[in-house]
C-alpha cells in the first residue's frame, strides 16, 4: 500500500472488526462499521460477506477466503462479481 501512495495515519484508516468466532456479533459490527463512512470494506468468511451485503448494496466489498461466491449469491458471476 505504501508504493501506491498510502500511509495510514495520513490519507489510509484501518477499522478492524473481529467477532471472536461468534456470528451473532456480526450485524452490529457490520453496522458500527458502516458508521464510520468507509470507501471500501474488507473481509472474509461467508458469514461476515453475507452480513456486510445484507447491510450496503452502495460499498464495495472485498472478500477473500470464500469458495463459491455465485452459489452464495454473493456475485452475479467471476466474470462480473459486482452485477449482481
Amino acid at each position: 500500500m505504501h508504493e501506491l501512495g498510502y500511509v495510514e495515519g495520513q490519507n489510509l484508516l484501518l477499522e478492524i472488526r473481529w467477532a471472536e468466532g461468534r456470528p451473532e456479533l456480526l450485524p452490529g459490527l457490520a453496522a458500527e462499521l458502516l458508521s464510520t463512512g468507509p470507501d471500501v470494506l474488507v473481509t472474509s468468511g461467508s458469514e461476515s460477506i453475507l452480513t456486510l451485503k445484507r447491510a450496503t448494496d452502495v460499498i464495495p466489498i472485498i472478500m477473500a477466503t470464500v469458495m463459491d461466491p455465485v452459489a452464495l449469491g454473493i456475485a452475479a458471476s467471476l466474470a462480473k462479481p459486482g452485477a449482481t
